[in-house]
C-alpha cells in the first residue's frame, strides 16, 4: 500500500474571531467554569492578544475547557502536545485530544487525526482509519483533507484511482482558495487556448 508523505501544518493556527476580547469579565467567567471563556483565554494567552504571550497559561485554560468537552480546546491541547508548547512533546496525549475533538465533528481535529493514522503519530499506522477521518474532515470543509483525498484518488493510494473523484475534491479545495489545488486542477484540466 502506498503512503503519501504530507506537509504537516503543525501549530499554524488561524486567528479565530472571538466575540469580544480579553477583559476582567472574561476572566471571571472562565474562573467560574465557563468553557467558552476558558477556551477564549487559552487563545488570548497563546497569541499574546490583549495579554503577554504565555504558553503555560494558555495550556492551563485550554485544558480546563477541554476537560469540559470543548472541541476547539481539545484540538488546541492536541496541538500543544504535538508541538511541545508549554508541555513536553507527547504524541500519544496529543492524539488522545485530537480524537476527542474529532469525535465531536471538529474538522481541523478530524484532519489532524487522519494525519496521525497516516503517519503513525501517537498511534499505529492505519491507512483505513486515516482515509475514514480524511473523508469526514473533507466533508466538513477542511481544505487540507480535501487536498489529501484528491491526491489519494489521483495516485490510487489506498483507494482505486479515480480522476473524477480527485477533481471533485480538488475543486472543493480550489474553491476555498487553496493554491496547490488550483495548480493541480490546471494540470489535469488545461484550459483551451
Amino acid at each position: 500500500m502506498k503512503r503519501i508523505l504530507v506537509h504537516f501544518f503543525g501549530i499554524i493556527i488561524a486567528a479565530s474571531s472571538w466575540a469580544g476580547s480579553y477583559s476582567p469579565e472574561l476572566v471571571k467567567k472562565a474562573e467560574a467554569g465557563d468553557s467558552q471563556s476558558q477556551c477564549a483565554l487559552g487563545h488570548y494567552y497563546f497569541h499574546g492578544d490583549g495579554v503577554p504571550r504565555d504558553l503555560k497559561e494558555s495550556f492551563k485554560w485550554y485544558q480546563k475547557s477541554a476537560e469540559q468537552g470543548n472541541a476547539m480546546a481539545q484540538y488546541m491541547l492536541g496541538n500543544l502536545y504535538f508541538g511541545g508548547n508549554a508541555v513536553p512533546v507527547d504524541s500519544k496525549e496529543g492524539f488522545k485530544w485530537y480524537k476527542k475533538s474529532a469525535e465531536q465533528g471538529y474538522a481541523k481535529a478530524e484532519g489532524e487525526l487522519a494525519l496521525c493514522y497516516q503517519m503513525g503519530r501517537g498511534v499505529e499506522v492505519n491507512f483505513k482509519e486515516s482515509l475514514n477521518w480524511y473523508v469526514k474532515a473533507a466533508e466538513h470543509g477542511h481544505v487540507y483533507s480535501q487536498w489529501q483525498l484528491a491526491n489519494f484518488y489521483l495516485l490510487g493510494a489506498g483507494v482505486p484511482k479515480n480522476e473524477k473523484e480527485a477533481i471533485k475534491w480538488l475543486t472543493k479545495a480550489s474553491d476555498q482558495g487553496f493554491e496547490p489545488a488550483k495548480r493541480k486542477l490546471q494540470e489535469i484540466q488545461p484550459q483551451p487556448k
